[in-house]
């Protein structure tokens, strides 16, 4: 197994460069193969630095649409406010306006439910 040890990281870009991200692509498949293996369970691992700002979005992302709706909200309003630490990401998607997404869906739920159960206790 080749070790990287912290090398073909591109910091001009700052992001993994294409050896790299080959590595992480075949450890996410190795990882996820090992899981269904040993669990039966179906994961969908990922690949992040938090030393250099990579993928943090996609990582907040996949936390988050695994967490209960009612506790979403409360967690996303302690991140971090820095907006440099969420910029970099694989593109693959764009994870921020997904987090957006997510967060509205479970406030409007949250709201929702709320008015629900005001309506039923003054009737």
């Amino acid at each position: 197994m080749l070790e990287l040890k912290g090398r073909y990281w591109n910091y001009d870009a700052n992001q993994p460069d294409s050896q790299l991200i080959s590595f992480l692509e075949e450890k996410v498949v190795s990882v996820r193969s090992r899981i269904i293996e040993s669990t039966g369970i179906t994961a969908s691992p990922i690949y992040y630095s938090a030393l250099h700002h990579y993928n943090i979005s996609k990582l907040l992302l996949t936390m988050i649409k695994n967490m209960p709706e009612t506790k979403r909200f409360l967690f996303t309003d302690s991140l971090n406010k820095n907006p440099d630490i969420w910029k970099k990401n694989d593109e693959l998607e764009d994870y921020n306006v997904e987090i957006q997404q997510e967060i509205k869906g479970s406030i409007s739920k949250a709201l929702d439910g709320a008015g629900k159960e005001l309506l039923r206790v003054h009737q």
